[in-house]
């Protein structure tokens, strides 16, 4: 301990003399510890468990039909009914119906209506969450009956902003979805389950049903019993559904049933595997930063050299030596480690801002918690240990007598210049592995983003309509509801189009598998696939585009005339290459449904249908008047402010249903935006951190040339004198410099063309070998090399001959 003192305070008292040194190689290593802190503190926050007692022992339950590709189909009623009964590897199985048809309506006198995302619970799923309501009760067992009186949880912030926080809640009767609910409990502050919801109603299990409730998705989960493994809940769930193969070979034969860790059904092993890979990749930038400091270590142990000798001589040994370096580079981490923390919190909270709003889960919090700090402290003895012990060991691996009989000034003993040489070509190498990775995404998110949004955005106004089927239980009800909407909202002051959608331009449309007239198919997979919404006729109007050929939609396609279509451009290129789409005939859903056949009248721009990143962006449009449906969005186009539509909007929806809300308020513009804000925020931190890696590139071939030139100094005079011109000397020091960048660059698109098809989706389908991403990547850091080797380079040429003769 007293010599790791004594280090200690010679360490400083050299960085000292020579401060600017040490702020380099701190800055350096805080890029890189900053760098990979941030990356990992994303990945760490989105990797988190659910916040409930002894979460790792929570499962998932779910359906596949691996043949014919359909995976997660949920549960049914009976399922969890005849399951509960049978099954003794859980502590208890329950189940969540979660989807849009899911959320609530919230009215009455307490406030103006109000859309609440909600879900389905059965009643012994707070139980097995291990939560209990901050007041008031769970619900009941008999609440699970179909019929039973409709209750009602609330979460804590609902109840403290709808209702006031008042305690005397429990027990009174709001309106939801139409109909009256007695609230019984009020959750814990910060509990929403199982996504971002803030009220529960039971899950009304009916167990004679085969098929389960209509239009409902059953989410199984349950709690493992002490001492039972996953694998044993498998295998017991596997011979449980064997059975309901047997009892109805018709419905059951060809499914299986999976039991996964309820964390790898939110997540995915993909996911995980994938944030891992990020994690990894960013890490290089934290690698070219410890090859820069080792660099500058190097530099700075051969003008050392003849000190280390000398203490050598005195008896120092090799050990005491060498330890005495590596506090020095333990200093100088250390320093970049505190900086780097500091820039992994502006990461953080840069990150949060962007994507605060459309984290899909509550309990995913970014943070600089004390796993990302133990993480940090584990980077910074890892860059002591790469940036240090290369120096070190080389440094003090000189022989003691050569350097004590070296009359020069102290570095000339030590051979430093190929393992320099080397430092820089990785630090090319790794920087133009991460910058192509970058560049790849930047590209994916450009493409992604940019595609097919030829249309007004930012004067459109878009809200989302839900008439409930508590007050509209008929197919007419709803249909003369968005009638008379679409004819209040076209006569709005400054509004130059009203439409209603499906799915709005931009996201993601849904999929169909579609039949072409005439075209044979043997099975459904053998159908191929098209987006697909339902518009009014005043849609493309709305958005202010017109048909490439045929005619739009109008009030005489309405439920008694034929059905029609529009199609996009991509669908008529794709399926009609040949010939007009007009008067082509398609079906769609599945072979053996008898929906009518489908006459194109129509063909329209691409309106960006895809949205994200799956692939595939051919699609269809079909009037609402033939496919009617309860959950709608509304466009409309206007002069000016379209936000200032807002109260306008919300007064027409509530002159006809005074407890209908309105939800999901905002310009298409910025719709589109938050759709793909996730995407393009990771691409630009990896932006970021390639550029990064870069400047230390950049910096760390500048410092190796530089010092190259100074150790050269007397050689350059010497040329100079006898003759040589400025240009052969710049050659001379430039065409080094080059030559490592270009080793570098050969490397580097290796290591690309190698970690870019790991990545998957994170380059939102552009190809992981794309060249003219590889070209453009390898041109900046051509370029960027040469710079830093020309300015050392020019430097040389500037050495007054007669100076340098006198140098020593």
């Amino acid at each position: 301990m007293d010599h790791l003192w004594k280090d200690l305070r010679l360490s400083l008292r050299l960085f000292a003399r020579n401060p600017g040194l040490a702020f380099f190689a701190a800055l350096a290593i805080a890029l890189g510890i900053g760098s990979t802190t941030t990356m990992f503190s994303i990945s760490h926050g989105l990797l988190r468990d659910l916040p409930f007692d002894q979460a790792e022992r929570l499962v998932y339950l779910t359906r596949d039909r691996p043949a014919e590709s359909q995976f997660d189909l949920g549960l049914t009623d009976r399922e969890i009914a005849e399951w509960r009964e049978q099954q003794t590897t859980l502590a208890g199985l329950a189940g969540f119906a979660w989807s849009l048809s899911t959320d609530l309506n919230f009215s009455g006198p307490e406030g103006r209506p109000e859309r609440v995302s909600g879900a389905q619970v059965t009643a012994n799923a707070f139980e097995l969450l291990r939560v209990r309501p901050a007041i008031g009760r769970a619900f009941l067992d008999a609440e699970e009956a179909v019929g039973s009186q409709p209750v009602i949880i609330l979460g804590h912030a609902l109840w403290v902003v709808r209702y006031g926080g008042d305690p005397g809640i429990i027990g009174r009767t709001i309106r939801v979805n139409g109909r009256q609910h007695t609230v019984v409990g009020v959750m814990p502050e910060g509990f929403r389950f199982p996504y971002e919801e803030d009220a529960w109603i039971p899950l009304q299990l009916d167990p004679a049903s085969v098929k389960g409730g209509e239009d409902r998705y059953i989410h199984g989960f349950g709690r493992l019993t002490d001492g039972v493994s996953l694998d044993e809940a498998r295998a017991e769930f596997a011979t449980l559904a064997g059975r309901l193969e047997l009892a109805y070979p018709e419905l059951y034969t060809g499914v299986s049933t999976r039991v996964i860790a309820y964390k790898e059904h939110i997540v995915g092993r993909e996911a995980a595997i994938l944030m891992s890979v990020m994690v990894a990749v960013v890490f290089t930038v934290l690698l070219v930063a410890c090859a820069n400091v080792a660099n500058l270590l190097l530099a700075r142990a051969a003008v050392r050299s003849r000190e280390v000798a000398v203490r050598s001589a005195l008896g120092a040994s090799r050990i005491r030596l060498v330890g005495q370096m590596l506090v020095e580079a333990l200093i100088i981490s250390t320093l970049g480690g505190m900086l780097g923390v500091g820039l992994a919190q502006l990461g953080v909270l840069c990150f949060n801002a962007a994507l605060a709003d459309v984290i899909p889960f509550f309990w995913m919090v970014v943070r600089i918690d004390p796993t990302v700090l133990v993480f940090s402290l584990g980077l910074v003895l890892l860059a002591t240990v790469m940036a240090g012990t290369g120096p070190a060991l080389k440094a003090t691996g000189v022989n003691v007598n050569e350097v004590l009989k070296d009359a020069s000034w102290g570095s000339s003993s030590l051979r430093l210049s190929r393992v320099s040489r080397s430092l820089v070509v990785a630090e090319v190498a790794l920087s133009c592995a991460l910058l192509t990775v970058a560049g790849l995404m930047a590209k994916g998110v450009l493409v992604q983003t940019g595609d097919d949004l030829d249309f007004a955005t930012e004067d459109v106004f878009t809200a989302g309509v839900e008439p409930r089927s508590e007050d509209y239980p008929e197919r007419s009800d709803y249909e003369a509801f968005y009638d008379e909407l679409l004819a209040r909202l076209e006569r709005l002051p400054g509004v130059r189009g009203a439409a209603i959608a499906s799915t709005l331009p931009g996201l993601n449309a849904l999929r169909r598998q579609i039949e072409l007239e005439g075209v044979a198919y043997d099975r459904d997979q053998d159908m191929r696939p098209a987006r697909f919404a339902i518009v009014s006729p005043g849609y493309f109007h709305a958005l202010g585009v017109g048909l490439i050929e045929g005619r739009g939609f109008s009030a005489s396609d309405d439920a008694g005339a034929q059905p029609v279509a529009i199609v996009n451009q991509r669908f008529a290129n794709r399926f009609f290459p040949d010939e007009s789409p007009l008067g082509q005939r398609i079906r769609y859903r599945s072979l053996n449904s008898q929906s009518d056949w489908v006459t194109i009248v129509g063909v329209a721009p691409n309106l960006g249908m895809r949205g994200r990143v799956e692939e595939g962006s051919e699609g269809f449009y079909v009037p609402y008047p033939q496919h009617p449906r309860r959950y709608m969005s509304v466009l409309l186009r206007a002069e000016g402010d379209v936000m200032a539509l807002t109260p306008a909007v919300r007064a027409e929806v509530a002159a006809i249903d005074p407890n209908l809300p309105i939800y999901e308020v905002s310009s298409l513009a910025r719709r589109i935006s938050q759709d793909t804000i996730d995407e393009r925020t990771f691409a630009t931190l990896f932006v970021v951190f390639g550029l990064s890696g870069l400047l230390l590139a950049a910096v760390g071939l500048y410092g190796v040339l530089a010092f190259a030139v100074r150790r050269r100094t007397r050689e350059i005079g010497i040329r100079m004198a006898l003759g040589a011109d400025a240009s052969s000397v710049l050659w001379l020091s430039w065409k080094g410099g080059l030559a490592q960048v270009l080793i570098g660059l050969g490397l580097g698109i290796a290591l690309a063309a190698i970690v870019s098809p790991a990545l998957g989706e994170l380059l939102f389908h552009t190809s992981p070998w794309d060249w003219t991403v590889y070209s453009l990547i390898a041109l900046v850091l051509a370029v960027t090399g040469s710079v830093a080797s020309v300015v050392p380079a020019a430097r040389a040429t500037w050495v007054d001959p007669m100076d340098t003769l006198r140098y020593e």
